[in-house]
């Protein structure tokens, strides 16, 4: 989408989420959190709980407490999914 040139929004992110989620694709939807971060996207709301229910879905429960206390460091070399 992006290197379509499609204009990305907070619902855009929910969506892709919501589709990494169902198909298991974990590291995707990391890959997306970083995105958001980068595209200053981070601290919205909706797709901080969106964050939360993926990395508690797949039992990250500490990236998912991280999300929810809204730091800004994430280790993900130690999850191996």
């Amino acid at each position: 989408m992006l290197e379509n040139g499609v204009r990305l929004d907070g619902y855009s992110f929910v969506l892709v989420l919501k589709g990494c989620a169902r198909v298991g694709l974990v590291r995707k939807g990391m890959q997306v959190h970083g995105l958001l971060w980068k595209m200053n996207f981070g601290f919205d709301v909706l797709l901080q709980n969106s964050l939360i229910g993926f990395f508690v879905r797949y039992g990250c429960v500490e990236l998912a407490r991280q999300v929810f206390d809204r730091g800004e460091k994430f280790d993900y070399l130690e999850f191996d999914k």
